[in-house]
Order: C-alpha cells, then structure tokens, then sequence
C-alpha cells in the first residue's frame, strides 16, 4: 500500500487499477475515456511502469455522483 500526505490536508493512500475500477463499477475503457475528458480524477506515477489514483479524489469524485435511490412503493394492506 502506498500513503502520502493529501493536498486536503489529511492522509489518503494510492489505489491501483483493479481496485478503482472494482470501488466505481465501470470497464478500464470507461475510466480512460472519462478521465480523458476531465470526469474523473487522473492518474498519479508511482513508478517507471506504475501509476495511481488518490483514494481522497476518488472519494470526492465519489461523493459528487448522484445517488441511486429506488422508488418508495407504498404497500397497501387488504382490510
């Protein structure tokens, strides 16, 4: 595991691609051509052929999606 101190003033820990891809539920090709468009944080290089992602930006990117609620159904009784 790989930790660094956070431009947000707390700790946070660098994930590789297996598990943000796992944490945001979406295909290797989908998490390029988002952060190719600036929808998702980029990539940091850990080494000569490692790279990734700031637990705490994901987290934001996280906490900036819109929910999945699911529609309150009202149960009705037969009397």
């Amino acid at each position: 595991m790989y930790a660094h101190t956070c431009h947000y003033g707390g700790r946070c820990r660098l994930m590789r691609l297996p598990e943000v891809l796992a944490l945001v539920g979406v295909a290797k090709s989908t998490l390029h051509s988002w952060i190719k468009a600036g929808l998702f944080p980029a990539q940091v290089q850990i080494g000569p052929r490692v790279v990734g992602w700031r637990s705490c930006e994901v987290d934001d990117w996280m906490a900036t999606r819109p929910s999945a609620k699911l529609p309150q159904t009202t149960l009705q009784r037969r009397v």
